[in-house]
């Protein structure tokens, strides 16, 4: 029998593989002929290319030798056998291959036959499917090529919902470098799966190399890219050798933008780099820890929002600063606010202005073991309801309300 198998990777699930068996009385009728890949990726063209392959197994075996003197026998012509004693041989044939031996006899004959004539054949019986052998295998390449991807004039990428682009070969003298220089071609990733992976189509311009599945012209697919003196590395070489990573190419850009990730490994001056051209988006699902040996200087040129749903908290082991041009609002919607100096002294000082402070309920003030000093320039006033006691800096002390004094000595 005889099997063949393919795959489609448009398809790449199906079962593509077709078998046809038809053996003859022979001792070979139990094995079986396999061939991969099949060159082909449509099931119902695969069993017709299985029974071809198979009719054509099993054509020499049909076959029979003869000869004879006949001049007439010509290939391509069909005769039919008459009167041979076995009867199952009495049918038509047709001539796959006729040889006329003509041989000059003149000087060595006086009579007037100068010539001798001989023919041998090979007969396919008419009943059986005649089908040729293959003698010539598919024409297989040498190895990659490199190539330019090409695309519309106007467009920096060029691609299909596989990832695949179009290139011109350096040996195409008629294609004009557009979408129509080649047929859509794959490109190879170190990482392809299911909804992840890594992706980067490759750009109008750019110079790839172009590998064929099993030497197969018909199925290119890129495996490569590389610089050349039109499309040169994103820094400069070798002074820059230590460096490596990721420069992108911001779409219809100058030739500084696009986002990188870059590593300089020279020793004392290792780096990581990176830059967003505009935007840049984290999602962090479950935790995230940042440690800076050193020091860490952040620069926000326009707004910071922060948002913490449950709790922040902070350590500074040294000291804290910070300058606030504008306004500073603080509001605590729910729970207390609390202010501990352990060591030191707290002190606020309001240069340009005034300090107001309003407590709804009670205000308490309280040194646990020092004196409490309130000092004014020119006037301190204390009131409360219809009561006020005022203190100038003249020394007068002006008591306001209903006249009523209470001592409570103890």
């Amino acid at each position: 029998q005889w099997v063949l198998d393919d795959f489609d990777f448009t398809k790449p699930r199906s079962l593509l593989a077709n078998t046809v068996a038809n053996p003859r009385e022979t001792g070979h009728a139990t094995y079986e002929h396999y061939e991969w890949p099949g060159d082909y990726f449509d099931k119902s063209e695969g069993e017709m290319l299985t029974r071809i392959r198979m009719e054509a197994q099993r054509s020499p075996g049909s076959r029979v030798l003869g000869g004879g003197n006949i001049r007439t026998l010509m290939t391509g012509y069909t005769f039919t056998l008459m009167n041979h004693p076995t009867a199952e041989l009495n049918q038509e044939y047709l001539l796959a291959q006729t040889t006329l031996f003509v041989q000059d006899n003149a000087q060595h004959s006086g009579q007037d036959q100068h010539f001798t004539f001989s023919t041998s054949f090979e007969l396919h019986p008419t009943r059986e499917v005649y089908r040729p052998q293959r003698t010539i295998s598919k024409p297989h390449t040498k190895g990659p090529q490199s190539a330019i991807v090409t695309g519309p004039a106007g467009q920096e990428i060029w691609t299909d919902q596989y990832g695949r682009v179009k290139v011109q070969f350096g040996w195409d003298r008629y294609g004009k470098r557009d979408e129509n220089s080649s047929c859509w071609i794959r490109v190879s990733y170190p990482w392809a799966g299911k909804g992840f992976g890594m992706i980067q189509i490759p750009r109008i311009g750019q110079e790839v190399l172009v590998d064929f599945k099993n030497g197969d012209p018909d199925l290119p697919i890129i495996v490569g890219r590389t610089y050349n003196q039109d499309t040169m590395p994103p820094w400069g070489l070798p002074g820059m050798a230590s460096q490596s990573g990721i420069f992108s190419h911001s779409l219809y850009g100058g030739p500084t933008n696009g986002n990188m990730l870059r590593f300089d490994d020279k020793t004392g001056a290792e780096e990581v780099k990176f830059h967003a051209e505009k935007d840049l988006n984290t999602t962090v699902k479950n935790n995230e820890t940042h440690t800076v040996n050193a020091d860490r200087t952040k620069t926000i040129i326009h707004n910071e929002t922060t948002k913490i749903h449950i709790d922040r908290t902070e350590d500074v082991f040294g000291k804290h600063t910070e300058t606030i041009k504008g306004n500073r609002n603080v509001k605590v919607t729910e729970g207390d606010q609390l202010l501990t100096v352990e060591k030191g002294i707290r002190e606020v000082t309001v240069k340009t202005g005034t300090s107001t402070e309003t407590v709804e309920k009670d205000i308490s003030i309280t040194s646990i073991s020092g004196a409490i000093h309130l000092t004014a320039k020119t006037q301190i006033t204390l009131t409360v309801g219809k009561s006020s006691l005022t203190m100038n800096s003249d020394g007068t002390i002006t008591l306001n309300g209903p006249t009523h004094l209470a001592l409570n000595p103890q």
